[in-house]
């Protein structure tokens, strides 16, 4: 099973190392990178950031993506309010350990999946056979993947760690990504996922970052009181 992240997670591979300095690699390496952006993650309590980039689906389509996020770590709850693509604005998707809740706003239903089902996502599904999974666990995340810093770049907030990951099965449907992490805080700030064909499946930034703002479970778990409950599970 592939993991989509927010939670966790989309230029092409090239394109993403085309600004690196590699002047600036030698002053991490992958296991302080991770470690870093393991501690920030640990020490949030609740975060909210944007999601912005481009999906590419199964059939072809290339789906702009425009996703608000909220987190709660230690609950396993995640939600995230859709702006873009257009065919799914003022939808949502509430994610916990084991279920998935997707809303949608045109029929005002929501429909009750295993957080395990590929049918889950619909037509955001990369492939028939892809769950999505999101968890801030990053041994987890990127188990099975070899890491290495291939250098810094310059961001908004400032430099940047690149951080080049390889899929140790050859055979996966996703083989490479690119992972972008701010040096000042190790929060992620953009991620590319690369296809065994070469092709870019996934590229996405993520930015207005908040944390420990007090959201609770309940607002995550939120829906219309008066909406349709369908259960696929």
């Amino acid at each position: 099973m592939q993991r989509f992240s927010l939670p966790f997670r989309k230029l092409l591979l090239l394109c993403a190392l085309a600004a690196v300095s590699p002047a600036l690699a030698a002053a991490y390496d992958a296991d302080e990178v991770m470690s870093g952006m393991q501690a920030t993650l640990d020490a949030t309590a609740d975060a909210s950031f944007l999601v912005t980039g481009m999906l590419h689906a199964a059939d072809g389509t290339v789906y702009p993506l425009e996703v608000e996020a909220e987190a709660i770590p230690a609950a396993g709850v995640f939600r995230l309010e859709i702006f873009q693509p257009d065919a799914l604005a003022d939808n949502f998707i509430i994610v916990t350990e084991d279920e998935l809740y997707n809303y949608s706003w045109m029929t005002n239903q929501v429909v009750v999946y295993r957080s395990d089902d590929p049918a889950a996502l619909g037509p955001l599904a990369p492939d028939g056979d892809t769950a999505l999974t999101l968890t801030l666990d990053l041994a987890e995340l990127f188990a099975g993947w070899d890491l290495e810093v291939s250098g810094s770049e310059d961001t908004p907030e400032g430099p940047a760690a690149v951080l080049e990951l390889t899929n140790r099965d050859a055979e996966a449907n996703i083989t490479a990504a690119v992972l972008v992490a701010s040096e000042e805080t190790w929060f992620p700030r953009s991620l590319v996922l690369v296809t065994r064909e070469g092709d870019t499946l996934l590229d996405i930034q993520l930015s207005n970052f908040e944390a420990d703002t007090g959201l609770s479970v309940d607002d995550l778990l939120w829906y219309p009181p008066d909406a349709e409950v369908i259960d696929e599970r």
